[in-house]
Parts: C-alpha cells; structure tokens; sequence
C-alpha cells in the first residue's frame, strides 16, 4: 500500500559522513527553517541521548522517511556509520521498489551497492540553494516556490491576526498579496464582425486593417474590441499597456 506523506516523521533524512557536516547544515538549516521535517543527527540531540543508535538509525533510515538524501564522498565510502545508514535505505528502496535514495556528489567516489546509473546532483556543479530548490521539487512538484512551503508543509498551527485567528503562515501569505498589484488575463480575441458596433462586416473588409469577416483584426486596429470592456481594444487599457 502507498503511503502518505503524512505517515512518515521526516520529509527527508540525510546521511553522510561527518567530514562533509558544513556542507550537510546549510541545506538541512534551511529547509527545517521552511517547516520541512528533516532528520539530521545535530537536530536530534536530546532524541538521540541514550539510545541505541544502531536499532534508532535503522528504523529512521529503512522506515520513517519520505525520501534520504546522501552525500557521496570518499570519507562516506569509508565510514561505519554511513555505511550501515546506506544499507537501511538500500533495503527500504528494495522492498518498496520506489524512489528512495537520492544521491548528492561530494567527490568521484564509487559507493558499493549505489548503481551508477541512478540521477544523482553534483555539488561541484550546483549550490546550496539549488540543492534546497531540487529538494523541495521532488517533496512537493516542480512549480513550488520558496513562498508556498510554509503552506505546504503547515500543521495547524494557529495565530492572532487583526483579532481573529489565521493560519500561522496566512499574515505573511497575505503581505505577499499586497505586491501583485494587476492580473494578466488570457481571453479570446474578438474576430472582425463579432463586435457590438455593426461594421457591415458581411459586406466591406474592415476600414482600418482591411481584414474580412471572421479574420483576427492587426494588433493596434481602432476597430477591434475589447473582450472585457467592449470598447476599443487599443485604448481601453486591458490588452494593451
């Protein structure tokens, strides 16, 4: 059965070596900081304290994450750690048979058990922030933006807003409202002899561009009408501006 990305604790658990850590806590920081549920061990001190990490990191990296991203370095070829997280995740990827695993390259390094052939991102070739972007395509389609994750990953949480309670993303969603200023409209230009003035467009081309009945009318001719207004199109400040 396939599972929502409700039934998970983590949008995405990173795994990586302990040398590539700077690299791992711009992305990890900025994504929690959007409201997205990340496993990364510096965000789980107090979770972690005391437990038995071998049986916890087993259970985060095989069941408990939508997707675990892993950075692919020499140091990370050569680790326990990484080396156990990557077997966890190589076994959830093999019982679901799904998109799972999704490599990040720090270096050149062959990891055994990761097929060359799967996509990977190559941190020589991409930024933090373009990693970020990526990450949140694949968690959420690739139209989003920045400014839609709050939504997207809300959890009801609540606040006071103008007296009434909102949403705890709508106060800034709305402040983003306040800058789009018009519409674009896309509708459907009016053809010579369907406007409202009678131009005897069965009989004569029209006066100003010479088109006959049924023809679009040239950008910019007096005679074309305004689909929104009905007046003249040119003046009329809907199509053109």
């Amino acid at each position: 059965m396939t599972r929502r990305p409700e039934d998970f604790d983590y949008d995405i658990a990173f795994s990586f070596a302990g040398e590539d850590r700077a690299v791992v806590e711009g992305v990890a920081s900025e994504l929690k900081q959007q409201g997205v549920r990340v496993f990364y061990d510096a965000f789980e001190k107090a979770a972690l304290w005391g437990k038995d990490l071998y049986q916890h990191l087993q259970g985060v990296y095989r069941d408990r994450a939508r997707y675990c991203v892993i950075f692919v370095s020499a140091a990370y070829a050569a680790k326990a750690w990484p080396k156990h997280e990557l077997k966890q995740a190589q076994a959830r990827a093999i019982r679901e048979h799904q998109e799972y695993i999704l490599p990040v390259r720090v270096d050149d390094t062959e990891v055994p058990g990761l097929n060359a052939t799967v996509g990977y991102i190559d941190l020589r070739q991409h930024s933090i922030p373009e990693l970020k972007k990526v990450i949140l395509q694949k968690l959420f389609g690739l139209e989003v933006e920045d400014d839609d994750v709050p939504e997207l990953t809300w959890k009801g949480e609540l606040v006071e807003f103008r007296g009434i309670e909102v949403a705890s993303f709508w106060p800034a969603k709305l402040a983003r409202a306040q800058l789009k200023t018009t519409y674009t409209l896309d509708v459907p230009r009016m053809r010579y002899g369907d406007e409202s003035s009678d131009w005897h467009a069965g009989e004569i081309p029209c006066h100003d561009c010479v088109a006959v009945k049924g023809e679009f009318h040239d950008p910019g001719c007096d005679v074309e009408e305004c689909p929104i207004c009905h007046s003249q199109a040119i003046t009329c400040g809907h199509i053109f501006k």
